[in-house]
């Protein structure tokens, strides 16, 4: 035998509200209340997800990188050097980020890294560079709303064999 609830038994559903809410301000037919302006979509439109602060948050990023994408160039910054005693035969340059870096070989006893380093920044800069043991380390670099380039160049005697990234190397020029 199959047990049927009676309708008085069910749960009852909470009421519906049906009336319309009341209109807040009355539109006139074409009227600029009634047409999203030009620029609705910074401020954000009633049913939409997106609100005006994220929207405008955006918009003001976009504006910021626009005006410090493409500005820096390591060819327009003055050249920082610096020197370190070396009496090692082989040198593994280790470059952070991908700068440029020439090797050459040069007439000297010592290693002289110069580096050319221009940088627009909303954010941070860092710059490095030292020799621990066999290696050189080097870094220019930025993070933030920013836009930097940077560029080096070292220098090593003749008789030093050089790696880059523990990789060999055919130093390219002559002593100078």
């Amino acid at each position: 035998m199959t047990v049927v609830p009676s309708p008085a038994a069910a749960p009852a559903a909470p009421p519906r509200n049906t009336a319309a809410a009341p209109a807040a301000v009355a539109a006139r037919p074409g009227s600029a209340a009634e047409r999203p302006g030009r620029w609705a979509f910074l401020l954000g439109r009633p049913g939409r997800s997106v609100g005006r602060v994220p929207v405008l948050g955006a918009v003001t990023a976009v504006v910021l990188l626009a005006a410090v994408t493409g500005c820096a160039r390591a060819e327009e910054a003055e050249p920082e050097s610096t020197l370190f005693g070396y009496a090692g035969t082989t040198l593994d340059v280790v470059v952070a980020h991908h700068v440029p870096t020439g090797l050459v070989t040069a007439d000297r006893q010592d290693i002289k890294v110069t580096r050319w380093f221009k940088a627009d920044v909303v954010g941070t800069s860092t710059t490095d560079w030292r020799l621990e043991g066999d290696t050189l380390h080097l870094e220019a670099s930025c993070s933030g709303l920013a836009d930097c380039d940077a560029r080096f160049r070292v220098e090593v005697p003749p008789h030093v064999a050089v790696l880059r990234d523990g990789r060999a190397t055919d130093l390219k020029g002559r002593p100078s």
